[in-house]
């Protein structure tokens, strides 16, 4: 899955560098970030829960359905409207913004729980598990 989550990035990179318009690129940059990120966090904050599941690449059917949805939504209006579309403006920026802001959010979370965190909803309280308040 890491490999996977690399030939993405890897992918982004050069779709970013490489061709115009570049949102595709940063969109899978962005998206192989967090998988990995999500991964690395549970390895220092949770590593005896670590395993390939820690990806979350497959934690909702929903969750594809809007991967399928985004990379569809794009590629009609590219196909539909042109490059057009996708120059960098106001709203492409804040879009940005708000995506790398709300994953540092929750990576800043993540650390604040730290072994409190957890990616599965927990319905139950186990032992030594404390509630993080600030």
């Amino acid at each position: 899955r890491a490999y996977f989550m690399g030939v993405v990035c890897t992918i982004g990179i050069f779709t970013t560098y490489y061709t115009n318009p570049t949102q595709l690129g940063i969109y899978l940059i962005g998206l192989s970030f967090f998988h990995i990120s999500e991964y690395l966090l549970t390895a220092l904050y949770k590593p005896d829960k670590l395993s390939n599941d820690s990806f979350l690449l497959n934690h909702s059917t929903a969750y594809h359905a809007a991967l399928a949805l985004s990379l569809s939504e794009y590629l009609v209006e590219y196909v539909n409207i042109g490059e057009d579309k996708f120059r960098w403006n106001f709203l492409g920026i804040l879009g940005g913004a708000l995506m790398v802001s709300g994953d540092l959010f929750r990576k800043v979370a993540m650390a604040t729980a730290a072994d409190n965190f957890d990616h599965i909803v927990q319905t139950e309280k186990m032992a030594g598990h404390q509630l993080v308040t600030h």
